[in-house]
Parts: structure tokens; sequence; C-alpha cells
């Protein structure tokens, strides 16, 4: 069933009647005429001017009122004069047309045939095809920017637009469908879906004085609910935002108009909490022990007011590593191994002593004496060092001691053989490079 718009056919109607009784009055009362009955020429310049009128009041178009005008004058040009005058004129307005539109040619890339058929469009309110938002850039048409409207702009899911006319920003809409006005184009494009980020944040100073290098991951992105990037949210409102609830719409304003590097300054918001925070730990505290998903929800909690203010959402903050200093970590490294040796060290002179004194016990437990023990113990160690071939000791005997003695000590079994009293030999000294007297 055809639908009539009362606003554009009533002012028709009422035109085409007002016109054709001029045009009868024009007839009957006065001696002009034209080569048609003027009843019909008023009809037909009545007629042009109600539709540009009720295109006006329809649309707001006020063009239609010029256009209506242009078209009465050539048609009373065609009456008076003919054909030919009549192409002239059209032939002048043509080029007055092109040379208005090739003065604003700049916006085209400098191309004057597309500034002439964009201007063509605006004129006849013809929409000239569309533009198509996806994955955060605008994939159709692939012409260079802007694409001026009038056109029909296809938002995807997961995107939002701002729409620029002149320089006034007129509309930022989420995923939707809608048409540009004239001169109206997709400035920028805007991802709503989050991204994943890994951030490096080097030359951190601790409690002690100490550097670290602080790696974590966190998902970003503009603070809008799943539902509004999934291209559900829908606003009937005629001044409502397209695809965005108004919270929505005032975050994304906010991120536009006064924050239009948000990214850099989530990383710079972020960064300056970790550093913040790590200031309060010691070295130790970071490196020896594992604190990581208490540190990311920290950094979480400091970070939300600043984020949120911006417009923006920050979420899944995980602490990846806490990596020292590298001359730290050497010096780290050395002292460990060192503290390793001497404990290595500590462990073989315990368990020597341990030896010592367990052979001590055991014998008394037999019953032999102190100095038996010692004689024992002198006469081992110095038939290890002459079997030693390293060994460059010098063994220099006492004035009262024979060279029998020197050469062979005596042992406690010697002298049971030979049925003497043991004799009480001291511990021998020992005379070469590096002992002491």
């Amino acid at each position: 069933m055809l639908t009539l718009n009362m606003k554009v056919v009533g002012p028709l109607f009422v035109g085409a009647i007002v016109g054709a009784f001029v045009g009868y009055w024009v007839d009957t009362s006065t001696e002009y005429r034209f080569d048609a009955p003027s009843t019909i020429v008023g009809l037909i310049a009545g007629a042009l001017f109600g539709l540009a009128i009720g295109l006006l009041l329809a649309h707001q178009r006020r063009r239609w009122i010029a256009t209506a005008g242009l078209a009465a004058f050539l048609l009373f040009v065609f009456l008076t004069s003919g054909w030919i005058t009549t192409g002239l004129a059209v032939a002048a307005i043509m080029v007055t047309f092109v040379v208005s539109a090739g003065v604003l040619r700049g916006f085209y890339g400098d191309d004057d045939v597309a500034a002439v058929k964009h201007h063509i469009q605006i004129w006849t309110s013809i929409r000239g095809g569309f533009v198509v938002v996806d994955d955060g850039r605008i994939v159709m048409p692939t012409t260079p920017k802007p694409h001026m409207g009038p056109k029909l702009i296809i938002v995807r899911p997961g995107n939002a637009v701002v729409m620029v006319n002149g320089s006034k920003i007129t509309q930022i809409c989420g995923p939707s469908v809608f048409k540009s006005e004239n001169f109206e184009f997709v400035d920028d494009v805007i991802k709503l879906e989050r991204s994943s980020h890994v951030q490096t944040i080097p030359e951190i100073v601790t409690a002690s004085v100490s550097t670290v290098t602080l790696r974590l991951s966190y998902r970003y992105g503009i603070n809008v609910s799943e539902s509004t990037i999934r291209g559900e949210t829908k606003n009937d409102a005629p001044d409502a935002p397209r695809g965005l609830t108004p919270e929505e719409h005032a975050n994304l304003r906010r991120v536009v108009a006064m924050h239009p590097k948000w990214e850099q300054e989530i990383e710079r918001y972020i960064e300056g909490a970790v550093r913040g925070l790590l200031a309060q730990y010691e070295y130790d505290e970071l490196v020896g022990n594992n604190h990581y998903q208490r540190l990311g929800r920290r950094i979480s909690m400091l970070i939300a007011p600043h984020i949120t203010e911006l417009g923006c959402a920050v979420d899944l903050i995980n602490v990846i590593s806490v990596t020292p200093n590298p001359s730290l970590m050497d010096v780290h490294l050395e002292g460990q191994r060192i503290r390793q040796i001497q404990h290595a060290a500590g462990d073989g002179f315990r368990m020597a002593i341990t030896s010592v004194a367990i052979g001590y016990r055991e014998a008394i437990r037999l019953g032999m004496t102190l100095d038996d023990i010692h004689q024992e113990a002198a006469r081992f160690m110095m038939e290890h060092m002459s079997d030693d071939p390293a060994t460059k000791v010098v063994l220099t005997a006492p004035p009262r001691y024979s060279l029998d003695d020197i050469q062979g000590p005596p042992s406690i079994a010697d002298d049971a053989i030979d049925g003497g009293e043991p004799r009480r030999l001291p511990p021998p000294t020992a005379r070469g490079p590096g002992a002491r007297a």
C-alpha cells in the first residue's frame, strides 16, 4: 500500500491550486500571454514551489526552495524565449555549479570529478554508497579518507566511530547502522574489544635502594559493557547515542575529547603505580619470595580510580616476573657461591673433628693415654707426608734424638716387644716452605 507523506503532498496540491488560479487570473485579467495557457504554467510553477515547501517541512532541506525557484525561472525562460535561451541558461547554471564544487576539491584529494559528483549527490539527496567499519578501521571503501556524507554508515560489533562535520564532532556511535548527514564523515574509529598487552617497567628502585625490572600483562579497553561490544545495545530515542548507553557515550566522549592517546595514558598510570608500590618492598622480599598474585591485586586497586576517570577499564593484571639488576644479580650469585663453599668447608671440618673425637674416645676406651695417642697421630702424619710426592717439607730432628729415632719413630708395639718402658716423644716439628716454627 502506498503511503503518502502529507507534509510533502499537502503543500504540493496547495501550491498547484494557487498557481493555477494565478495563471487563470493572468489569462482573464491581463494582456500578457504565454505560448502555453497561463493556467497550466501557473499550475506547474505552483506545484514546484509547493513541493519545495513540503520537502523543507519534511526533511529540513532549505535548498529545495532555491531549486524550485530555479526550475520556475527556467520554465519562464523557456516560455518566453524558447529552447536556445533555456539551454544557455542551463549551461550557465552547470558551469557555476562545477566551479563552486571545484573550490572544495581539497576535501576530495584534489579530485574535481569526485567533488562535483558529491555535490550532485547532496543536491539531489541521493545516498552516495556506504562505509563499513570493522576491526578498528574503515574496511570499505578502500579509498583515502574522508568519505563525506550523505552515506550509509555500517559500524560492525566491537567498534565505535567519531563523526565530524567541519571542525565539530557531531556524534559518537557504537555498533549500529545510520545515515550520515551532508559533509559528515567518519573521523576516527575506536576499537571496543579488549586487547591484551605486556608491559615491561625497568629500573624500579626498591626500599633497599636496589633496582629491579617488573614485567606484567593485562587486558585493557574502553569502559563499555559486553552487550554493547556485541552490538546488542539499542536506543530508540531520537537524541540517544546509537549503540551506546548514556554512560558509555560519556566515557567515549571523555576519551575522545580529553585523552585521545588513552592507551599511552593507561601505560603511564600503571608504571607510576608499580614504581610507587615496589618502593615499599625490600629487595629480598621481591626476589626471594613469590608475591606475584598479591602484587597484581594491589596494582589493580591503585590504578582503578584513575583508569575509571579516564573512561577506560583494565583487568586481569598478572605479574610475570620481577628481575633484579644484572650487576646486582652477579654479585648475589657470587656471594651465594662463596657461602656454599664456606658451608662445604665447614661441613668437612666438622666431620673431621667429629672423626678425631670419636678416635680419641675409642683409644681411651682401649686403655691408651693421651701421650700415646699424640705419638701415634704424629707417626701416622709423617708416614703419609713421606709417601706424598708433592710434599716438600723438610723434617729436622731435635738434638736429643738419634738418627735411628728420626728414621723410624718407635711405636708402642716396639717398646712392648723390647720389654722396656714406652718412650715419651714430643711431637716432631716441621721445617720447610710455609711451615711455622
